[in-house]
């Protein structure tokens, strides 16, 4: 078969898009399935499964994720979070995600300067930021902000 060339790939979005939104934007059967595996009449799996339903259809909702809209990876100097920005010709979705145990935070005027219009987080629909102009991060938080 072709030999892709993921460092091309990874450069320009195109890995990043497709790792993203694989299992949330294809509907494919191995989601389903595995959606459909959790207990619900566990309670923790059952909570699992409702916020995963409640996040596809959020994700279904927000046109500017969908997957031929650019990826931009932002930087944010901070090694525990991990921010993209996704371009759409109506505006920007900027996306943080905190992947260690620990709280951190950004500036709210670095959010609005990538693109946030909106400091609200699109999932929760919560307002992120407090009156200094930070936005603080929980472990292992995510925030979608437009």
């Amino acid at each position: 078969g072709e030999r892709l060339d993921r460092g091309a790939e990874i450069a320009d979005g195109r890995y990043l898009s497709h790792i993203l939104s694989f299992p949330i934007v294809s509907g494919r059967d191995e989601t389903i399935s595995a959606v459909k595996a959790l207990d619900p009449s566990d309670a923790a799996a059952g909570q699992v499964l409702a916020g995963l339903r409640r996040i596809f259809a959020r994700r279904a909702a927000v046109p500017e994720l969908h997957a031929g809209n650019a990826t931009e990876v932002l930087q944010t100097g901070n090694a525990a979070l991990f921010v993209f920005a996704r371009r759409a010709p109506t505006g920007s979705i900027v996306c943080v995600f905190n992947f260690t145990e620990t709280w951190t935070a950004i500036p709210a005027s670095w959010a609005v300067q990538q693109g946030a219009r909106n400091l609200r987080d699109m999932l929760s629909d919560a307002p992120v930021g407090d009156a200094g102009g930070v936005i603080p991060l929980p472990p292992y938080a995510r925030l979608w902000m437009r």
